[in-house]
């Protein structure tokens, strides 16, 4: 069943919540979901993560497998008969059934190799691999909400628009989403596991440093050149400062100030943090306060549903409450 096309339920108030999180490559935003997700079950929600990135590279890793694969990934025309086959559609499935299934390492040394993070640009610009990752990703939220589970991460580029697709269709509640970013250099240290001063890296080090960095920023201008979603930074969100979480306030992540700060997108630079409990730490507080305060707002709706029937679309400005945030905030073109 393809929930993009075909899934119109009456109006109910969804009890799934879905919040994204989007960004550069390697910007830590994988590692945001997963401490979130890790925070959540501990306090009692069912989460789950939904990569979208695994996608582009499951399709990344067959098309590598084929007999011709030089010549699919060199002509776009190829490469988009090899996407929309039916075989290769059930071979993704049958790849990610089986990844989902692996141990971290085994699956980074299956997806997250060199050549695999090289190519799956390639298939990102490919117009015909984005839908078939976005059918792939509501039905796996429909599932998802159809199995009661709380709160859906979903990890991947432009997610923010889907997740107000999803609450339109009211397939589930669209809580908040982060935009991450990282400057590449430190991206591309992290990456190699070498957190060491750049003077006491061997030649070798500093050479594979360098390929790494060249890889990310490489990866990032091939999502800002896609010629569907686009990686933009969004323009209006909040800029998340980092020191207000550094220091010991509280009512900064629990008082008033914080439901004044949500703007439906959320900036936030890793670059200068230190350890994963910083890095972390401010996704964590924003987004559980945030799934709090939607809660409560459904408890209220769920008590009065006039009110919550009174508008058309879920998306509309009278149900802003529900969620505290406005409307999709436009993206920065570069």
């Amino acid at each position: 069943m393809h929930i993009t096309e075909s899934f119109t339920p009456d109006i109910v108030i969804p009890v799934t919540k879905v919040i994204t999180l989007e960004g550069e490559a390697r910007s830590g935003k994988g590692t945001c979901a997963r401490e979130l997700r890790d925070t959540l079950e501990a306090s009692g929600r069912r989460a789950k993560i939904i990569d979208q990135g695994l996608k582009f590279r499951a399709l990344t890793y067959l098309g590598l497998g084929e007999a011709a694969a030089t010549d699919i990934f060199n002509d776009q025309d190829r490469l988009a008969d090899f996407l929309v086959s039916p075989g290769t559609q059930v071979r993704m499935l049958e790849l990610l059934g089986t990844v989902a299934d692996m141990k971290d390492e085994d699956k980074n040394e299956l997806l997250y190799s060199s050549d695999v993070s090289n190519a799956s640009r390639i298939v990102g610009q490919n117009p015909n691999s984005h839908p078939i990752a976005i059918s792939l990703l509501f039905d796996e939220v429909f599932g998802h909400a159809t199995n009661e589970v709380d709160t859906v991460l979903v990890d991947g580029r432009c997610m923010e628009k889907y997740g107000r697709k999803m609450a339109e269709k009211h397939i589930a509640q669209y809580v908040m989403g982060f935009y991450v970013r990282c400057d590449s250099s430190v991206a591309a240290t992290r990456s190699l596991g070498k957190i060491i001063d750049h003077k006491e890296m061997s030649l070798a080090q500093k050479d594979a440093l360098l390929e790494e960095i060249t890889r990310i920023r490489d990866r990032n201008r091939a999502d800002t050149l896609r010629g569907i979603d686009a990686m933009r930074e969004p323009h209006g969100a909040y800029a998340l400062s980092l020191h207000d979480f550094m220091t010991d306030c509280p009512d900064f992540v629990h008082g008033e100030t914080l439901d004044a700060l949500l703007a439906g997108m959320v900036t936030l630079d890793t670059s200068y943090t230190k350890s994963i409990s910083e890095m972390t730490g401010p996704v964590i507080a924003l987004a559980t306060h945030a799934l709090e305060l939607q809660d409560k707002e459904r408890e209220r709706f769920a008590s009065q549903p006039h009110l919550w029937e009174s508008a058309a679309l879920y998306g509309d400005p009278r149900r802003q409450t529900i969620s505290r945030l406005p409307q999709a905030v436009t993206r920065v073109a570069g």
